[in-house]
């Protein structure tokens, strides 16, 4: 939760600073955060459904079993609902730090709970139980993602952020380019050519992203 609450202050602030109202905040970041908790739930039973033999196995989120991916894109699409309207692309650019700042906590929570494990190795000593600390490396990539989302908010000209989603599209980018190699430590199996599926899914995304950045920037140059 305290990262719920750092990315929501956050999100407030970067609001105030764009003079946009924040009478629904509260409201908004709550539907998303709940869609997104759900995707995440909902798709890890989808690729694991023989772990769950009841329903509360099923509901039991505490202890485990969320994919970021079925979060992540839930709560795009929750917010794409919430946000319809005037602002939508701005108000999309600017959730796209506040979720990583709330991402950075949330790994820290994973690593706590050991929720997902690196592959065994005695480089980092007995602090990480012998494990790479997969968890703290995406850590400190969202908050690289953090500083360098904000830096282009504010250094970008107002109106090409108002148009395009360049900053939620770019920090999806960094994201799933760093989880594509911090997933080369996780204890995953592999499924194609010595890939795990979590980084098939990186490598597709991320190929999606360039594509989009690319037609943005097409695009902007055409108009101007």
């Amino acid at each position: 939760m305290i990262g719920v609450f750092a990315g929501t202050f956050l999100y407030f602030r970067l609001l105030k600073k764009f003079d946009l109202p924040t009478d629904d905040l509260w409201k908004n970041i709550c539907i998303i955060f709940f869609v997104g908790l759900i995707g995440a739930r909902a798709t890890y039973i989808i690729l694991y459904p023989e772990q769950f033999s009841s329903f509360y196995e099923v509901v039991a989120i505490w202890q485990g079993g969320l994919v970021s991916y079925g979060g992540i894109l839930a709560g795009i699409l929750a917010a794409l609902l919430e946000f319809r309207g005037r602002y939508l692309v701005l108000k999309l650019n600017l959730l796209a730090p506040s979720f990583f700042v709330g991402w950075i906590f949330g790994r820290i929570g994973g690593f706590v709970t050991q929720n997902a494990v690196g592959i065994l190795n005695n480089s980092f000593g007995p602090i990480f139980y012998s494990r790479v600390p997969i968890q703290l490396f995406e850590s400190l990539l969202s908050l690289v993602i953090v500083i360098l989302s904000v830096i282009l908010i504010f250094k970008l000209d107002r109106k090409f952020i108002l148009r395009y989603p360049i900053i939620l599209i770019a920090s999806l980018g960094d994201y799933t380019l760093g989880r594509f190699i911090i997933d080369f430590w996780r204890e995953d199996p592999k499924v194609f050519l010595g890939l795990q599926f979590g980084q098939l899914i990186s490598f597709f995304i991320f190929f999606c992203c360039i594509i989009m950045l690319l037609y943005i920037f097409r695009s902007r140059k055409k108009i101007s």
